[in-house]
């Protein structure tokens, strides 16, 4: 019998080469079976998760700069009055670093309004002249997500 889908957590960083010295820091994606998971693996997506660059953290630097962010660290996922968009805060929702993305702001809006347990993860960072530039982060059913 299979075993049923799995989401691991490896941590990793390179040099992307590109606008610079640019570093990626944080963690690649491995499944169930220890083989190698793009972030755009269509079990991702039915399994309810998404993994995207956040929207909007230039405007708020110095969120962006906090330690709350670091790859690995849990994070908040609020949804605005409306129910459509969704922003995201550090785990004790003191910071806000930016917003879930259009493509997939329905995604996560549709998976608080039901109920389900969703939980986000910073997943990692751009890192330019010793600064974070920007995140990725990893939202979903929390029983995928949260072991980073």
């Amino acid at each position: 019998m299979a075993e049923s889908f799995k989401i691991r957590f490896m941590e990793g960083a390179f040099d992307s080469g590109a606008d610079g010295p640019v570093e990626w820091r944080g963690y690649w994606l491995k499944d169930q079976d220890n083989m190698a998971l793009r972030f755009d693996d269509p079990r991702l997506e039915k399994a309810g998760v998404g993994i995207f660059k956040v929207t909007g953290p230039l405007y708020r630097k110095e969120a962006l700069e906090d330690q709350a962010f670091a790859p690995g660290m849990k994070l908040a996922l609020v949804l605005d009055k409306e129910g459509r968009a969704v922003s995201i805060w550090d785990a004790a929702r003191k910071l806000q670093l930016g917003h879930v993305p259009r493509q997939f702001a329905a995604l996560v809006s549709g998976q608080i309004r039901s109920g389900r347990d969703v939980g986000g993860i910073s997943l990692g960072e751009w890192v330019k002249n010793g600064r974070r530039v920007g995140l990725r982060v990893i939202v979903g059913p929390k029983t995928l997500v949260s072991q980073a």
